[in-house]
């Protein structure tokens, strides 16, 4: 089993020579960004120290299954010769792939795709006990483009302060060291955005089990992904607009019990994603569905590889032209 890296630069010492050296990923999220950051190299770290028989590489590797990050899969890379389980992340259907994995249930309908949820923020530091039910900072962790205008806004923050709370804000850009897995001081997240439906429908639900994970309330806007995964309201809070944020706030305020058991409900969510079990989701996929397919396609003949090849290059490239046309033109989550 093969993993492919096609940014070598930022990931050296997994490709000397000498690679006895396992790097954790718990020690270092700051690191794990990109998509094939999050895909490629987080799985193969986390099946190495299982002890599972995985390789890295910077080279499609001929006659064997190789994952790879769905968004740096081209037809130039003539993957003919290679079994690929493209991770698709939030792009394009990669239709190169031999099977694609995709990171919500919404999109793992089609033939080949198999269902593996994002793996949980490495290095996720809960929120300090001694917080206890304070509410006094909203944090929003991403890219802050990715945060609908509303609550950004200096209208929102003044709202926010009139309550005793503040919006922090834990920014992709321009940060000296990213704090994505350090829930210590965060109270609530907030996570909203005015994303086309049909991109929409290609997210996974990673800030929820995040803030599951990490002992905090979600607030979080109307996505598929996070849609798919309610149980019950204790899951999270839905809101639209800002004045749902500063209902939800006040509700948590007023209401002790109801902070201590979104907590308690997102301890008991959040086993089903921990990383032991997308861990063991990952074995049972490589050595179930994957294997059987791979075998399927070695005994394939030379002929029938290049027609597929053919067929699978056109829609390849429609689906990402179809991609980037739809993350920008269509109806909206938020403003419609």
């Amino acid at each position: 089993m093969y993993f492919l890296c096609r940014h070598p630069e930022r990931w050296p010492e997994l490709l000397a020579a000498d690679k006895e050296v396992i790097l954790d990923p718990d020690v270092i999220p700051q690191r794990i960004t990109s998509n094939e950051d999050c895909w490629v190299v987080h799985t193969y770290l986390r099946l190495k120290q299982l002890g599972e028989d995985v390789h890295f590489t910077t080279r499609l590797p001929a006659g064997k299954i190789c994952v790879v990050s769905g968004l740096d899969l081209a037809i130039r890379d003539l993957p003919l010769h290679t079994f690929i389980v493209a991770c698709r992340s939030d792009g394009a259907f990669p239709a190169l792939g031999d099977v694609v994995v995709q990171q919500n249930e919404v999109q793992a309908s089609t033939g080949n795709s198999l269902y593996i949820p994002h793996w949980p923020q490495p290095g996720l530091i809960w929120r300090t006990p001694d917080r206890m039910n304070r509410m006094e900072v909203l944090c929003f962790k991403g890219s802050i483009v990715n945060l609908h205008e509303t609550f950004r806004s200096e209208s929102f923050r003044r709202e926010l302060a009139a309550l005793g709370v503040t919006l922090q804000v834990d920014d992709l850009e321009g940060a000296q060291q990213l704090n994505w897995h350090d829930y210590r001081a965060v109270d609530a997240v907030l996570a909203v955005r005015n994303l086309t439906v049909a991109d929409a429908l290609t997210k996974p639900a990673s800030k929820l089990v995040n803030a599951w994970a990490a002992g905090v309330p979600a607030l979080l806007g109307p996505e598929p992904a996070f849609q798919q995964l309610r149980q019950s309201s204790l899951d999270y809070f839905e809101v639209v607009q800002p004045r749902h944020v500063l209902d939800a706030i006040r509700a948590l305020r007023a209401q002790p019990e109801l902070f201590n058991s979104m907590v308690v409900n997102g301890h008991a969510r959040q086993q089903t994603f921990s990383t032991e079990a997308i861990g063991r989701r990952w074995i049972a996929a490589l050595g179930g569905p994957v294997a059987d397919r791979y075998r399927a396609w070695r005994d394939a003949g030379a002929l029938q590889r290049y027609w597929q090849f053919f067929n699978r290059g056109l829609a390849h490239k429609r689906s990402f032209a179809d991609a980037a046309y739809l993350r920008e033109h269509g109806p909206r989550l938020i403003t419609g």
